[in-house]
């Protein structure tokens, strides 16, 4: 059996879903459809080498910056990337089986990457606060995962994750997702 950290983040690393180009943009931005409801990020080539340390930025444009770290974390499986592009150095993480150590943290989740195969279904950010809801794809049952991320302005600084598993004789078809 897999240790929950284990599992979660073999999960985070595999993503489905689709990443689609807009036509509506100018030269310089595009817009990715990253989620199921149509919320778009705007992704800029004039956009800062890192998000961090966080400087403020009103609800919106924090809300695109979250969206960015997910489509570059789960769209393009570039752990590296994410981390060093959106989450602090001192990241506060409440996995219990991770360390406090972002680099630790990013070479966990570049190993499970290749390995795991799950879907984006639902992000949201509100308050400060960006939520994933993932399904990971395993055999026999399928398991959700939540990924909960707080942001200071433009920076990640703080990370939770709930995973349940779906039980073999579960009676709700439904369940979970």
């Amino acid at each position: 059996m897999m240790y929950f950290s284990e599992f979660t983040f073999f999960f985070m690393l595999h993503v489905a879903f689709a990443v689609r180009p807009q036509n509506t943009m100018d030269s310089s931005c595009s817009k990715t459809d990253l989620t199921s409801d149509n919320y778009y990020v705007r992704a800029c080539s004039e956009s800062p080498e890192s998000y961090c340390p966080g400087r403020e930025v009103d609800e919106d444009e924090q809300g695109e910056i979250f969206m960015s770290f997910l489509a570059t974390l789960y769209g393009e499986k570039n752990a590296g990337k994410a981390f060093e592009t959106h989450v602090d150095l001192n990241i506060i993480e409440h996995d219990p089986n991770d360390t406090q150590n972002r680099d630790d943290i990013v070479a966990r989740l570049s190993e499970i990457l290749a390995f795991a195969n799950f879907s984006v279904l639902a992000s949201s950010f509100s308050n400060n606060i960006g939520l994933a809801h993932l399904r990971l794809n395993q055999d026999p049952e399928p398991a959700a995962l939540a990924d909960i991320y707080r942001m200071e302005g433009t920076c990640i600084v703080e990370h939770w994750d709930v995973t349940q598993y779906r039980p073999a004789n579960s009676t709700n078809p439904i369940a979970m997702f």
